[in-house]
């Protein structure tokens, strides 16, 4: 098979974050700020106004820098994760340095996302392949962690584990 016969992955349209504190709530100003469809899934009563905060400082950062959409759009706040993942092609996880409760929300992704979905873990401390296990496809998953504020510093360490698809 011609490299040129492969199908071409398709550029994510649809990003869900998992977590809306600091680091999630600007990865939901970068991502809606660069026009895609964004849901956010925090139970936390604060996480509408987190979001809504980062937003805000981001736009004028990423107008200045010429790396905002002609066409912005607005994160959407859920406090389910299944709601947020629906349908997204890519899952940012934003979750706290927790192992435990990334593997159980990870269950719930699974549950109800495209096997073909990208997960992302914006983790510091946490290996890749101690994530992968136990999912259905850890081929998917892989290490994401940005500088942060990632819309003012758009560079992000990607770390695959064992079973990362490549």
């Amino acid at each position: 098979m011609n490299v040129n016969d492969s199908p071409q992955p398709q550029a994510a349209t649809t990003v869900a974050i998992l977590g809306a504190g600091t680091i999630g709530a600007n990865w939901a100003a970068f991502f809606a700020l660069r026009g895609l469809q964004v849901r956010v899934a925090d139970p936390a009563p604060h996480a509408a106004a987190a979001v809504a905060t980062a937003l805000e400082r981001a736009r004028p950062a990423m107008a200045a820098l010429g790396q905002l959409a002609s066409q912005p759009t607005l994160p959407t706040v859920v406090t389910d994760v299944a709601q947020a993942v629906q349908g997204a092609d890519h899952i940012q996880d934003a979750l706290p340095e927790d192992l435990d409760l990334k593997r159980r929300v990870y269950a719930q992704v699974e549950a109800v996302a495209s096997p073909r979905a990208l997960i992302a873990s914006s983790s510091s401390g946490l290996l890749p392949s101690q994530l992968q296990e136990g999912l259905l496809h850890p081929e998917r998953l892989l290490v994401a962690h940005p500088n942060n504020p990632p819309y003012l510093m758009p560079l992000v360490e990607l770390v695959g584990g064992r079973q990362t698809a490549t």
